[in-house]
């Protein structure tokens, strides 16, 4: 078998150069930059008006560049609904190197005169906007939801239910629902329905498919109850979110 031969002419050279200094140009002009990073790693499930707690939170430069000096902002927001959020302390933020991160245990104390409710803790690193970063919208990370105030306040945790069905085809639907308020919850019912939204409603003007209801018993504080049954859909052809209102 002979030999094959190749041949590039120099226009052909010299477009290659011309695309690898490109490639080395554009390179050269990614910005390194710092990227602040939050985590809330525990909370405490229930606390009254006033309460001290401890969070235990770090922060991470994720970035390719040190990062200056600033500090973590701690607010408090009823859960799911940041307009509501309050300041409720902040830490200070040493520089960082990119990877490192720094772990702290900050002392706070739950708000007074909020109503009673499902709230969370959230946390913002560099809320001032001290240090430019590659991203500025991964600073903040929230805690699991606390239950506060002194009644009992009920929440759905878990839906669990089949990816496809059949209208008229009983499904089998696995639900649980805590008490993450500071008092005994009465027996009550656990409302199931279908949206084809991400809002779940049982209200005019808008209400979702119903499905039917699971019983959920008696809960002392920071405990829950599971529920499971069959229960038959009725509704449109489409693609749909299972949820439920306790």
């Amino acid at each position: 078998m002979g030999e094959k031969t190749y041949m590039l002419s120099v226009a052909g050279i010299q477009r290659i150069a011309a695309a690898l200094i490109g490639m080395h140009a554009f390179a050269a002009c990614i910005p390194q930059e710092p990227d602040l990073t939050a985590q809330i790693f525990a909370s405490p499930l229930l606390l009254l008006p006033g309460d001290g707690l401890t969070l235990s939170n770090r922060a991470c430069n994720t970035g390719t560049a040190p990062s200056e000096a600033t500090g973590v902002s701690f607010l408090w927001q009823a859960a799911g609904m940041p307009e509501t959020q309050v300041a409720i302390g902040w830490r200070p933020l040493p520089p960082l190197a990119p990877g490192a991160c720094h772990d702290d245990s900050t002392p706070l104390d739950a708000p007074i005169g909020m109503p009673d409710g499902a709230y969370e803790i959230v946390g913002v690193v560099d809320q001032e906007d001290l240090v430019d970063e590659s991203k500025e919208r991964n600073n903040y990370a929230r805690s699991a939801v606390i239950g506060y105030g002194y009644g009992p306040d009920l929440v759905v945790t878990q839906i669990l239910a089949p990816e496809t069905t059949e209208n008229g085809v009983p499904v089998t639907i696995e639900a649980e629902v805590c008490n993450v308020g500071n008092s005994w919850s009465d027996a009550s019912k656990l409302q199931l329905l279908i949206s084809d939204d991400d809002e779940i409603s049982i209200a005019p003007p808008m209400p979702d498919w119903w499905l039917g209801e699971f019983d959920v018993p008696q809960l002392p504080p920071g405990t829950c109850a599971s529920a499971a049954g069959q229960l038959m859909i009725s509704a449109p052809d489409g693609v749909y979110t299972f949820g439920g209102i306790a």
